[in-house]
């Protein structure tokens, strides 16, 4: 099926713009730096309390799939790390070989967006919530890896690149996003809309896939622990996310935007639009939501009107975008709904929802000349990153 224009994928050898030294410099520092911390970061948080005896216990079944995981995992992702701890026999241990599995996933994007020129898309792979993840025995990175190859090889007509989004979709729910990315244009096309239906059918199986090994929503062994008799059981949707995600989403736009304040003054009635719908926003977030995770202490010391402020700012990244990118708007919010059935708001799980859209949006046209905004960004995250491994929770 055609692609429509915004999906094209272009050539490589139709870019003028070769990768710079300084990228794949920061990439190897990036690289060694984590493989370190990998390797001796004494697990704790989600990491060593739930992750970890999630892994022992698919170890134990292993070459079975675990069909009632401890911990809401997918049980194919729980099924790979056991079979390469099999593989690699008693070292590294169980959250070492998730941790590696994590970053190796992580540096073929990185070196993928690279030797392709879409250097905006490191600003979603340095993202400081992905460099923590990149390497933790979490399925985060890995979907992002199974999101990358169904995202590029679907631009390019390759029937395989379909195959990857179910996998994507059961090793974190959030990739579902992909169906908001194929939003059909008007006038409505029936190739568009086949393709669309197509990806809504595909996201579904992902979802089938997870539901049938767990034996329903969620897997027995989850609805036992106190998180879930405490949070999940009880309580009412979290609209927030829906807000939530699209303003953080305006951090990269921020930098890999393109509109000037000259245009932005020319098309007054959507920056006008920006504005508002980032208040109502702010303001729904304010009215309705307490900031839980990772960044809490920081949070609430800052006040509810910090981190509304802060998500408002953010937010604002929209007025560099142009109206023709509503492709975007719509994946990031049809991510959003993924999480509408929480009862808890993490501002770490509003990141992982803006990571493929967002990833997909850099991907998709022609990157600038050289901007060293880009390394300035994507070195800042990483400091912020390192610092948070050694003082953090997680």
């Amino acid at each position: 099926m055609p692609l429509s224009p915004a999906l094209i994928h272009r050539e490589p050898g139709s870019r003028k713009y070769i990768p710079s030294p300084f990228y794949y410099a920061l990439v190897a520092l990036v690289f060694i730096l984590l493989v370190y911390i990998a390797m001796t970061l004494i697990p704790r948080g989600d990491e060593g309390g739930l992750y970890l005896p999630a892994f022992k216990q698919a170890f134990a079944t292993w070459p079975r799939l675990d069909l009632s995981p401890y911990w809401p995992v997918s049980s194919f992702y729980l099924w790979i790390v056991a079979s390469i701890q099999t593989l690699a026999g008693n070292q590294p241990t169980l959250i070492q070989t998730g941790r590696l599995l994590s970053l190796v996933c992580w540096i073929v994007v990185v070196l993928r967006l690279l030797a392709t020129g879409y250097r905006t898309g490191l600003l979603v792979l340095f993202n400081p919530y992905v460099l923590i993840y990149a390497i933790r025995a979490h399925p985060f990175v890995p979907s992002i890896l199974l999101f990358y190859g169904f995202w590029t090889l679907t631009r390019r007509n390759q029937r395989m690149g379909w195959l990857l989004l179910p996998w994507a979709v059961n090793f974190q729910v959030f990739m579902a996003g992909a169906v908001g990315l194929f939003t059909p244009e008007w006038p409505l096309r029936r190739g568009e809309m086949l393709r669309a239906l197509l990806v809504g059918l595909l996201v579904v199986v992902g979802v089938l896939l997870t539901f049938l090994t767990w034996g329903g929503i969620y897997p027995e062994n989850f609805t036992k622990h106190h998180f879930y008799r405490t949070f999940q059981e009880h309580g009412k949707p979290t609209f927030s996310y829906i807000w939530s995600v699209p303003m953080l989403a305006g951090l990269v736009f921020w930098v890999a935007g393109c509109r000037t304040v000259t245009q932005m003054k020319e098309n007054a009635r959507y920056s006008l639009a920006v504005l508002v719908v980032t208040a109502m926003g702010g303001l729904f977030l304010a009215l309705s939501t307490d900031m839980i995770g990772i960044t809490r202490d920081v949070m609430r010391r800052a006040g509810q009107p910090g981190w509304v402020g802060l998500y408002c700012l953010a937010g604002l990244g929209w007025l560099r975008l142009h109206r023709s990118h509503y492709l975007v708007f719509c994946g990031l919010l049809a991510s959003a709904l993924t999480l509408v059935s929480l009862h808890y708001f993490y501002e770490r799980l509003t990141v992982f929802a803006l990571i493929a859209p967002c990833l997909a949006w850099c991907c998709t046209g022609e990157t600038d000349a050289d901007d060293w905004s880009i390394l300035l960004v994507c070195g800042l995250c990483l400091a912020g990153s390192i610092a948070y491994q050694f003082h953090g929770s997680l």
